[in-house]
């Protein structure tokens, strides 16, 4: 479990909070419970029969073996108000992302994620080939921009000819990524039509995702959700830890395709619609299709942090329960 914790690689007492080593047991304990983001702990990599059968008492005896000489926490695993402070937004009920889907199994290709919670936002970053997690605090909003792309290594990000913003209601968007991977122009010239957008600029990118067969390859892939107004499942028996629970009318999430090489950016959002698919919840959730041409001077933090309302079916008004 601490397998790169060993006394070989004792960490020097003066090493600064972003370069300290933290197992994801550390941050589970430090947390609460679960990282907002499914990050550090996911079903496949928590042991959920250790922690019922211990609670957490031997991970908490040995980061404080490992973590009370750099004075991050005291005696009894209660962190310093540096730590504190880093480790609040990670588990907050506030905005964040990662560079990737949440997996499916052990294997975990995503290298970090970040986490907003107001005025704060915290990264959390894997380590090296031995493991664990850095936790870095992004200081001054103004800051977090450039270190966000440094983070996850974002590469120059080539504008558009000609920027521009499609977004398709949830009934068009059905069935149109196949028509794009399918290189059908048809199909994705009537769905402009149908939401008053310029076909041509859309259309012209059809057969370029069409010789592809898929739009991930070569791409860039980062998952957005926003937690605001959601809140906390309550504990109960051995799940007594913090676990969020989307039930917020607001809630919304977004899988985001980016490809700087041609400035083009495929997303399938989510937010909360009416309906009574999720029992107990006032809304259901359902997807639709965006797609940019980006600008001059991207801003990947600031991209991937808005949340787009529900567009209206073609002829309706509006649409209920989608804010941003």
């Amino acid at each position: 479990m601490f397998e790169f914790m060993t006394r070989r690689h004792a960490q020097p007492a003066d090493t600064p909070l972003e370069e300290v080593r933290f197992t994801r047991e550390d941050i589970f304990l430090l947390a609460g419970g679960f990282d907002s983001m499914g990050f550090a702990l996911t079903q496949f990599t928590f042991d959920i029969v250790g922690y019922a059968r211990h609670r957490g008492a031997p991970w908490r005896e040995d980061m404080v073996a490992r973590l009370a000489p750099l004075g991050l926490v005291d005696a009894s695993g209660t962190p310093s108000d540096e730590l504190a402070a880093a480790v609040g937004p990670l588990s907050s009920l506030g905005v964040m992302f990662t560079d990737g889907d949440h997996p499916t199994s052990r294997r975990d290709p995503r290298t970090a994620s970040v986490s907003i919670d107001g005025d704060r936002a915290t990264a959390l970053v894997k380590a090296d080939r031995r493991g664990g997690f850095r936790i870095v605090p992004l200081g001054e909003r103004s800051t977090w921009p450039g270190k966000v792309e440094r983070i996850f290594g974002l590469p120059p990000v080539f504008p558009a000819p000609e920027p521009a913003s499609y977004r398709f209601s949830i009934g068009v968007s059905k069935g149109l990524g196949a028509a794009m991977r399918a290189g059908d122009v048809g199909r994705v010239r009537a769905a402009c039509d149908l939401m008053g957008l310029p076909a041509e600029p859309l259309c012209s990118l059809v057969p370029w995702v069409g010789r592809r067969g898929s739009i991930l390859r070569d791409a860039l892939i980062f998952c957005s959700l926003d937690y605001r107004g959601s809140s906390y499942l309550e504990p109960e028996g051995v799940y007594d830890f913090r676990m969020v629970l989307a039930d917020s009318p607001r809630f919304h999430t977004m899988h985001s395709i980016l490809h700087p090489a041609i400035g083009v950016s495929f997303t399938e959002a989510y937010g909360v619609v009416e309906g009574p698919e999720r029992p107990g919840y006032p809304c259901r959730i359902d997807s639709f299709v965006c797609v940019d041409f980006l600008p001059p001077g991207f801003d990947l933090l600031a991209y991937v942090t808005d949340f787009y309302d529900i567009p209206p079916e073609p002829g309706e008004e509006g649409t209920s329960c989608s804010s941003s």
